[in-house]
């Protein structure tokens, strides 16, 4: 009896096809490297979150401590007017506040009558040297 050649076909990867895997994953991984590095390059450093927050903070705490010395009627950023304030200014930082009327405060910053429903919203946002908003403060105020 003559033995016949079993089907002996095994399953699996040849060293030929692990090396070129291998490759394939290597520059994927070089590009996905080089791509974050660039993007990671122009991010913030955490310095420059700290000092926008900073900023922010600051500003707010003065709108907010001009209104109460002043009368919970007016609100005013004590920073746009001309006079002398004890507000930071560091080179290449913007800072920007909204919902605070310009110029002189004054009793018509509010509506005249007493709704206690009137709110509004103050915004203090920084923004850095790249021109990148760094920073965002936002205070709810009440006419009370």
């Amino acid at each position: 009896m003559i033995a016949s050649p079993r089907n002996t076909h095994q399953r699996g990867f040849t060293l030929t096809e692990l090396i070129v895997v291998i490759v394939v994953i290597a520059f994927a991984g070089v590009a996905l490297l080089q791509f974050f590095s660039l993007t990671r390059a122009n991010a913030p450093t955490p310095a420059q979150i700290t000092l926008a927050e900073q900023l922010a903070q600051e500003r707010m705490e003065l709108i907010l401590g001009t209104r109460h010395t002043l009368g919970f009627n007016s609100i005013v950023d004590p920073c746009a007017s001309g006079t002398p304030t004890p507000c930071s200014t560091v080179s290449g930082y913007t800072i920007t506040v909204r919902g605070v009327p310009s110029g002189a405060p004054s009793p018509d910053n509010w509506p005249a009558d007493a709704n206690p429903l009137h709110f509004r919203q103050v915004t203090v946002t920084v923004t850095g040297p790249t021109g990148d908003q760094l920073s965002s403060l936002v205070a709810v105020l009440g006419n009370y």
